[in-house]
Order: structure tokens, then C-alpha cells, then sequence
């Protein structure tokens, strides 16, 4: 007998969601052409119910990493300046992460970046210079600077953004 989570989906169902996302599909298609909600489509697909059905016992999606750590931000950030027209959603998918995460990782690393702009031109650097420093055209720099004096960086930044 299904569990009252499981009694949402039917057993068909969950065989196809299993087998779809190993084909590729992530849970929110899946949500949305089922008419089903997110979090019970996720909790098949991550082999949190019906796992005793195949195609696979147990987890199918990969274990997303769940700390934001400095380097797995840079790494993001670092994805997303070589794929600019990358959704997040699509690096999310292929670094294993949530579509949250992604937008997250690029958000801190973009106040960290305003940060080290605003201190190099307080140091009497050109919007050129900071320009090159960071490979960044001169617009950025200024969208940057709007930013870094408009937000305050959060306390778990603050050191990365005074290191060079």
C-alpha cells in the first residue's frame, strides 16, 4: 500500500518520472506536463519514494551539494562568465546543484566583485584600470560600483572582499 506521499503519484507514473529524468528531464518539467507538484515529482526522482520501483532502486537525481563554500561559488561564477547565455537552471542541472544555489553562488560573487572595484577606485585607480584588473568592460564597472553602494556586503563576505 503507497505511502499518503506516494498516493499522489501512481506507480505508472513514477516509472515515468524515473525513467525521464535518467533520459534528462528535471523535476520541473516533469511537474509541469503531469500537473503534479514539484516536491513529489523531486522526491521520486531523488529516490526518496517509490524506491522500490526500477528503473533504479533509490536515488536517481545526484546528491546536490547543499554549502555554499567560496570555491564552489568562484566555480559557478567562473561557469557562468564562459557560458553567458546559460540559464541558471541549465547550470544548475549540470553542476548537480539547485536552480536557488546558482542564482545565489552569482549574486554573492557579483557584491564581492562590486566590493573589490569600489576599494581598488577608492585607491585612486580609473574605471580603465579596474576595468582590465577584473576583465570587465568599462559599463560593468559602473553597474558594479551602483551595486557595491547600494548593498552592504553580508559579514560571511566581507574577508574575501578585502583580500586581493
Amino acid at each position: 500500500m503507497p505511502s499518503p506521499v506516494q498516493a499522489d503519484i501512481t506507480e505508472q507514473e513514477a516509472r515515468y518520472i524515473k525513467s525521464a529524468v535518467l533520459q534528462g528531464r528535471t523535476p520541473a518539467d516533469l511537474s509541469r506536463e503531469l500537473q503534479k507538484p514539484y516536491n513529489l515529482v523531486y522526491k521520486v526522482a531523488a529516490g526518496l519514494t517509490w524506491k522500490r520501483i526500477l528503473p533504479s532502486k533509490g536515488r536517481v537525481l545526484p546528491k546536490r551539494e547543499n554549502k555554499l563554500t567560496r570555491e564552489l561559488r568562484e566555480r559557478i561564477y567562473s561557469a557562468k562568465r564562459a557560458h553567458p547565455g546559460k540559464s541558471n537552471l541549465t547550470l544548475a542541472g549540470e553542476m548537480g546543484l539547485s536552480e536557488s544555489m546558482v542564482a545565489r553562488a552569482l549574486r554573492d560573487a557579483r557584491a564581492v566583485l562590486a566590493a573589490k572595484v569600489q576599494r581598488m577606485l577608492l585607491t585612486s585607480a580609473s574605471n580603465l584600470e579596474a576595468a582590465k584588473r577584473f576583465r570587465l568592460r568599462p559599463d560593468e564597472i559602473d553597474r558594479l560600483l551602483v551595486l557595491a553602494n547600494t548593498q552592504t556586503l553580508p559579514p560571511h563576505l566581507q574577508a574575501e572582499a578585502a583580500e586581493d
